[in-house]
């Protein structure tokens, strides 16, 4: 999953803005009941923090739990605010009551209001925005302070404008479970060749030719009258 990197800009005012890693909150301060507004920012700050925590959610989870948790306060306790939630493809927007968002990309701009709707407006802003706002004044767009920067934790103001610098990959999860077996590799058995094994039986007849021995020159028995050495006899 993509983690993005913004720089978040404050707007003064008295409601609350909340960011928890990539994920901001806006909490107008007339946003609950008179007595009972520090508790449901208490609540919302809370939820924004533990889904802040878990970067596994998907898309439709953050809006369902935003969701559950407003219909657990209404018709009449459920409070305006708006938040985005960082995933995969961009970021989740969620909008309830007297809150709205202006998103600019490639050179246009588009609003939608949370006031306006009956329940909720929650879309996912793709990631190639270049400013998103969120405000809770009506007609006046987002005026952060120009030395503004929130990174983290929780400060007074009615809107905050936050301005994509970049992405970071977060490093995969280590795996849990016990590890995989080890995997032994063995040499290789060589395996003969049976055709080399078998011997030309053309190669073990020899060559009859070849065995019988030559008997060389042999001396013949001299006849026992015949003189042996150089002395012949006298003639008459």
């Amino acid at each position: 999953m993509e983690q993005m990197t913004t720089h978040t800009g404050i707007e003064p005012g008295c409601g609350l803005v909340g960011r928890f890693g990539d994920t901001v909150i806006l909490i107008p301060r007339d946003a609950a009941t008179e007595g009972d507004a520090d508790e449901v920012a208490r609540e919302l700050l809370d939820l924004a923090a533990v889904m802040a925590s878990d970067p596994e959610l998907t898309p439709s989870m953050i809006a369902a739990r935003l969701a559950t948790w407003v219909v657990g306060r209404m018709p009449d306790n459920a409070p305006a605010f708006g938040i985005v939630a960082p995933v995969r493809d961009g970021v989740v927007m969620f909008l309830r009551g007297a809150v709205w968002c202006e998103v600019t990309e490639h050179d246009s701009t588009r609003q939608l209001s949370g006031e306006q709707a009956l329940t909720w407006v929650d879309q996912i802003v793709p990631a190639s925005f270049e400013r998103l706002a969120i405000g809770s004044t009506a007609g006046q767009s987002v005026q952060a302070h120009p030395r503004s920067d929130l990174r983290d934790g929780v400060v007074p103001g009615q809107g905050f404008v936050l301005t994509r610098l970049g992405s970071v990959r977060q490093p995969a999860r280590p795996p849990t479970g016990p590890p995989p077996p080890e995997i032994v590799k063995c040499p290789a058995r060589r395996v003969k060749d049976p055709a080399r094994r078998v011997k030309d039986p053309a190669r073990r007849v020899k060559d009859p030719a070849r065995r019988v021995k030559c008997p060389g020159r042999r001396t013949l028995p001299r006849p026992p009258n015949e003189p042996t050495g150089p002395h012949l006899p006298a003639r008459p």
